[in-house]
């Protein structure tokens, strides 16, 4: 407090100040009597001059301190010692004198003390000096202050008169006061100096950081602010720049903050985000000395660019402080001593422990040691990122991507913050990384790069549900090969990926979910033709050969519309070749296309009719059976050009050839192969041998390698095991059913091969005679390139055992039934006709017996499931106006020593003539008129066996119109006369006659 507010406190309670003494000069025109101490002054006259001594009463008061028990700095509660001087200064004794400290409690006061606090009185003679003391406990506020001012007044009265004498106190070691009170001294308080030392201590500790989502963490902060000095701070502000000490990272959130123990009105600070806002509450923090504050904050913290490597201090501020107090560092790794008890405790968690090589989301720690892609790197310092933009077909890492993640909030496209989504890349270099900083089901979409489109078989599965991975982090395809920019697996079972995630706190890391794209590598083809077995010479002696040809995609790509083309004139000339025929021997199930049936090398040089693709490692496989007619011997070089398009773009590929080379010799003529064979007898019964012998001539100039020899035996006949010989040599053939084949033989030039062998006439022959064939044959195409040599022996019949006979009977059919079986109507019988003849296939001719009996002896000589003789009336033999009533010819089954019996009906027959000119039709049509006369015509020919003679009467008609309307005519009696169940075959004999 100052001087002048002390004072007037001092006049408030009563204090006066005045002079304690008076001085006067008497002269002879006044008188005055009055006290003046002691002296009694009585009347003089004016003109006397005497001297007087006056009372002159005077007191004064000092006022010391001691502060030597202060503690350093000084502190609330200590002591201030001081010492009260009080001295008669006048020529008379001072009574009732009174010193009063209202501020103070006294000690050691004189026997005059009053029994008032603060005060001592009595009586103090001429030049008395009385000594005081008294404490004074120093408050906070004095230390606030700056100092403790006191200023103690004394009082007193002289002997002879109630004045009162005062004097204020004085500081015997401070002169700068004025005198105010007369008495030689300076009128100051005894002002004690406080010194006042602001100390501000400020604690930032990390007791934890936990990991919420990719790259985002938790961290928790506890800032404890202690006032260690003896004043008492004011308008105390916290700072934390989170910026500073998190770049590259950023915040993303405060998710708590506290703030306790502060006198003052403080509250947290809603705004603060530690950059744009960086005081962690609001309202000015007080702390007394010794008291303390504490503040609590977790923020999130976004590390995905980069772990920081910053400082990470707070800022304190307070009115008494010169300067800002810094914090502990909690990304300071060393030992801390803790100032107060002096122990060595923990480093605080940091940031800084989140150690993160190649920035892939996945601390080091988390990394199992390994290397998941084998590239030879490490996992934890070989990037993985969240997933690759790749080629299914090569592994190529696909630049052009753009993806897009829509949460609870809405959706963020490309790199960028909002909605709790960050992108950090987005796919333009064909890597995508993204995380979600809160919880939520987030789906992925994407823009595809141009490079390629969507696979039509490796599709998304869906949603991962992350609260079911127990691995973190958690690798659902395959990485990047060291920096290849190819995937290190890039097949399909190694590169499931998913589209939509649930994200919970906690969740694992996904890496590696990788997005295929197909059509993105390089199509490239190659062709393959090859000649496939040995030229040979076909049945026509054209050569034969057979091509393979092949269409491969060695690319890594799918091959659209595959080509495949082949010039054969421009391999053997035009007109020179043939394709006996084409098959595709093998074709992927892409391949939807076929052999153009119109390929024949000219005029159409396309051999497939393009459809479909062909995969990377597949084939298309055709083969071409040619005649080839060469007009010179020498070697034809062939070549095909087999073609495409990118699946892409549809751009038609660079096409490939392949070309093969073939010898080839002109066309042997037929004949130049001659082939003869001989049986060793000229007939055999059945179970009988016959040895033959086989000769093969090559009359050519040039050699026949690769052929067969082949013998057709007789059906029935059966290869004598162990009797075949080449040239002497024993050799045993084959056998494909009746065929005996000596495969891959050489026929020199101008060199016979004689084979010799033995068949038996086994239980099963059939026929008379029996032939034996053989040939030269170019055997994987059955082309016959020789003469066919035959050999023929006769069958000896059994006749007992073997031969059917054939007997039967030519009557005379009455009721025209086609049975013998007696009479009905007007017969008296069906009797045998005779001198009719009976012909056989084999041109026999048999007359029937007086009785009408005919006999075919030994007419066959069936094999076990019989044999069919056909036998034929000729009608010609028969009695004239007689037709044949039964089937003519007709056949019977015959069984091996059995008889079989065959009868012909014949009937006499009226004659029907029907005689027809134009006016029987009109435009070509029957007239109704013509159609009722045929009817009635008919139904007598049912009752009477008749024949009808048809005649035309042409007049000048075309023959197409008159043979039209005949055709027409016979085919209504045919359909009528079936319709009526005609008894017997109607013969309808036709003419054309001119008009008469």
């Amino acid at each position: 407090m100052k001087l002048r507010p002390f004072i007037s406190m001092i006049f408030a309670a009563g204090l006066s100040l005045c002079s304690g003494f008076a001085m006067a000069d008497i002269d002879n025109t006044a008188t005055a009597s009055g006290r003046y101490g002691d002296l009694v002054i009585n009347s003089l006259t004016s003109s006397q001059s005497v001297p007087v001594v006056a009372g002159a009463p005077s007191i004064i008061v000092t006022k010391s301190d001691d502060t030597s028990g202060f503690s350093d700095p000084v502190r609330a509660g200590d002591k201030i010692e001081y010492e009260f001087l009080v001295q008669n200064t006048g020529n008379v004794t001072l009574q009732d004198v009174m010193l009063t400290d209202t501020a103070l409690s006294l000690d050691s006061p004189p026997a005059f003390v009053s029994a008032d606090k603060g005060s001592v009185e009595g009586t103090l003679q001429v030049g008395e000096i009385a000594t005081y003391t008294a404490t004074y406990e120093v408050t906070q506020d004095d230390i606030d202050t700056g100092e403790v001012v006191n200023w103690a007044d004394v009082a007193s009265k002289g002997p002879l008169d109630d004045t009162v004498i005062a004097d204020l106190s004085d500081d015997p070691e401070d002169s700068t006061d004025a005198d105010t009170d007369g008495d030689g001294n300076p009128d100051d308080v005894t002002r004690t100096e406080l010194a006042q030392v602001p100390d501000l201590m400020l604690e930032k500790v990390s007791p934890s950081f936990e990991q919420a989502f990719v790259f985002i963490y938790d961290i928790t902060y506890d800032f404890s602010l202690k006032n260690k000095g003896n004043q008492t701070l004011t308008d105390i502000a916290l700072l934390d720049d989170l910026r500073a000490a998190f770049e590259p990272g950023e915040v993303v959130s405060i998710e708590k903050l506290i703030v306790t123990g502060f006198d003052g009105a403080v509250a947290p600070n809603p705004n603060f985000d530690g950059d744009a806002d960086k005081a962690l509450f609001d309202g000015l923090g007080v702390l007394a000395p010794d008291e303390e504050a504490d503040v609590n904050l977790i923020v999130r913290v976004d590390f995905a660019n980069g772990i920081t490597e910053n400082d990470n201090i707070a800022l304190a501020q307070a009115a008494q402080l010169s300067e800002a107090v810094v914090s502990t560092d909690p990304t300071d790794l060393s030992n801390i001593v803790d100032p107060e008890t002096g122990v060595t405790t923990e480093p605080s968690p940091t940031p800084h422990n989140i150690v993160d090589t190649d920035l892939d989301g996945a601390p080091d720690g988390a990394e199992t040691e390994g290397d998941r892609d084998g590239d030879g790197i490490p996992n934890n310092v070989d990037y993985d990122p969240h997933g690759y933009f790749y080629c299914e077909e090569n592994g190529n890492i696909l630049e052009g991507g753009l993806i897009t993640v829509t949460g609870p909030l809405g959706s963020q496209t490309g790199v960028g913050t909002s909605n709790n989504i960050r992108i950090v890349k987005d796919g333009t270099d064909g890597v995508y990384q993204w995380y979600a900083t809160a919880v939520g089901n987030y789906t992925m979409t994407y823009q595809l790069p141009t490079s390629g489109v969507a696979s039509e078989t490796r599709l998304t599965l869906g949603e991962l549900d992350t609260t079911t991975i127990n691995l973190d982090p958690y690798s659902v395809g395959s990485s990047e090969f060291g920096t290849s920019r190819k995937i290190a697996d890039f097949t399909a079972s190694a590169n499931p990926f998913y589209t939509s995630f649930d994200i919970q706190v906690g969740a694992p890391l996904i890496l590696n979910n990788n997005i295929p794209l197909q059509f993105c590598g390089t199509p490239e083809l190659s062709a393959r033709k090859e000649v496939i077995g040995d030229v040979t010479f076909g049945a026509d002696l054209t050569s034969r050969v057979t091509y393979e040809i092949g269409i491969e995609n060695i690319g890594d790509t799918r091959v659209v519309l595959p080509t495949m083309v082949d010039d054969l004139d421009a391999a053997f000339g035009v007109g020179r070749h043939a394709v006996l025929a084409a098959r595709l021997v093998a074709a992927p199930s892409g391949f939807t296309g076929v052999l153009n049936p119109g390929f024949n090398g000219s005029s159409d040089t396309s051999i497939l009719s393009s459809a479909g693709y062909i995969e990377p490692g597949e084939e298309i496989t055709v083969q071409l059976d040619l005649s080839v007619d060469a007009p010179t011997a020498g070697a034809y070089e062939n070549t095909v050009e087999v073609g495409g398009s990118s699946p892409l773009t549809g751009d038609v590929l660079e096409p490939t050839t392949a070309s093969v080379s073939v010898n080839l010799f002109p066309a042997p003529d037929r004949d130049s192969i001659k082939v003869t064979k001989t049986a060793g007898v000229s007939s055999v019964m059945l179970g009988g041998s016959v040895p033959y012998t086989l000769t093969y001539e090559n009359t050519n100039a040039f050699d026949l390698t690769g052929v067969a020899f082949v013998d057709q035996l007789p059906g029935g006949f059966v290869y004598k095991p162990q009797s075949a010989t080449l040239d002497g040599q024993p050799i045993e053939p084959s056998f494909d059913g009746r065929r005996l084949i000596w495969p891959n033989q050489t026929l020199a030039a101008d060199t016979t091969v004689t084979i010799q062998l033995t068949a038996f006439a086994g239980a099963g022959i059939d026929g008379t005679s029996f032939v034996n064939k053989t040939w030269v044959e170019e055997l994987s195409t059955g082309r016959v390139m020789s003469q066919i040599a035959t050999a023929e022996v006769a069958r000896e019949a059994e006749a007992i055992f073997e031969c059917s006979d054939v007997i039967g009977t030519v009557f005379e059919d009455g009721n025209m039934n086609g049975y013998q079986d007696g009479a009905t109507g007007a017969q008296s019988g069906e009797t045998g006709l005779s001198g009719v003849r009976i012909s056989t296939t084999t041109g026999t001719l048999i007359s029937t017996d007086a009785h009408g009996r005919f006999n075919v002896p030994c007419a066959a000589t069936p094999d076990a499931l019989g044999d069919n003789v056909i036998l034929k009336l000729d009608t010609r033999s028969l009695p004239e106006g007689y037709i044949v009533t039964t089937e003519n010819p007709r056949s019977v089954r015959l069984t091996a020593g059995k008889i079989a019996k065959l009868n012909f009906g014949a009937a006499q027959a009226r004659l029907l003539e029907i005689d027809l000119s134009a006016r029987a039709f009109v435009n070509d049509a029957m007239t109704p008129e013509l159609e009722n006369g045929l009817k009635q015509l008919l139904l007598f020919a049912r009752t009477t066996p008749s024949k009808i003679d048809l005649n035309y009467f042409e007049n000048g008609e075309p023959r197409s119109v008159i043979n039209g309307r005949m055709r027409r005519v016979e085919r209504f009696i045919n359909r009528e006369w079936r319709a009526g169940n005609g008894a017997y075959e109607l013969v309808i004999d036709k003419s054309v006659r001119p008009l008469r």
